[in-house]
């Protein structure tokens, strides 16, 4: 048996400037896959957890994409908003699922991390 993680799992992200990035993951249980058909789903960037500013903002059909059935999430950072990030140089970030669709108190944090924004040093 795969060992069990607790949610949220930590996985950091290096982020690129100038490039698109997409990342996937893969949640799966004892019975196979997650079954994501319904579920909404939000993630941000920000330079500290108490930061009121977001840096960066995705919502389900805008960054993120969830399998409806093979347990899938996947996060499209588009090459303008790595470079817009840029000024960051490092921060945190989240990812909440919704199961009801829209945040609720049903509400969980899948996945969170630390950000890295990976600059060129040779210029």
């Amino acid at each position: 048996m795969p060992p069990v993680v607790q949610l949220p799992a930590r996985r950091d992200l290096v982020i690129r400037p100038g490039a698109e990035q997409v990342l996937r993951f893969v949640f799966e249980g004892t019975d196979g896959p997650f079954a994501f058909g319904g579920y909404g789903a939000r993630a941000m960037i920000r330079k500290r957890v108490a930061d009121p500013l977001v840096a960066l903002a995705l919502t389900l059909g805008s960054g993120i994409a969830l399998g409806a059935t093979d347990g899938s999430v996947t996060l499209t950072f588009t090459a303008a908003q790595c470079t817009a990030l840029a000024p960051l140089f490092a921060g945190v970030w989240d990812l909440f699922l919704d199961p009801a669709g829209t945040p609720d108190a049903t509400s969980f944090c899948a996945l969170r991390g630390n950000v890295t924004i990976d600059l060129p040093v040779t210029r």
